[in-house]
């Protein structure tokens, strides 16, 4: 058998993609998103989506917050004017609306004693 090393510590969180309250467009979008924190002290994303735009790209951001209704800004840590680390976090829908994305993402840690609710947001196709 095959073993490889696993880069992630204990602290992990994966997210299923529901409809965004009040959205009452097209698209049925599903899929999931799962965030684990790194050696480097980053968190590394890894997601699946489908129902997405054919052929888009949109953005995938984690929100402050315990449902979409009440999301505050994108989470990280900006103390010292750090630039937002999700403004660049992006997928590219194939023709058939489905899109891998995967980032590693640095600005923030998933401890659950240092970090408010969190959850995953991915934003319409950009334009």
């Amino acid at each position: 058998p095959v073993h490889a090393a696993n880069p992630f510590h204990d602290t992990m969180a994966m997210a299923n993609l529901e409809k965004y309250p009040g959205y009452e467009g097209p698209l049925e979008v599903t899929g999931y998103v799962t965030l684990a924190q790194n050696e480097e002290n980053h968190v590394g994303l890894f997601g699946r989506m489908h129902g997405l735009e054919s052929e888009a790209t949109g953005g995938v951001h984690v929100h402050e917050g315990k449902t979409c209704a009440g999301s505050g800004d994108h989470f990280y840590d900006n103390s010292g004017n750090a630039a937002d680390p999700w403004a660049d976090i992006t997928y590219s829908a194939s023709r058939h609306g489905s899109a891998t994305v995967e980032a590693n993402v640095p600005g923030f840690s998933l401890d659950k004693k240092a970090s408010p609710p969190l959850l995953v947001v991915v934003k319409h196709a950009l334009v």
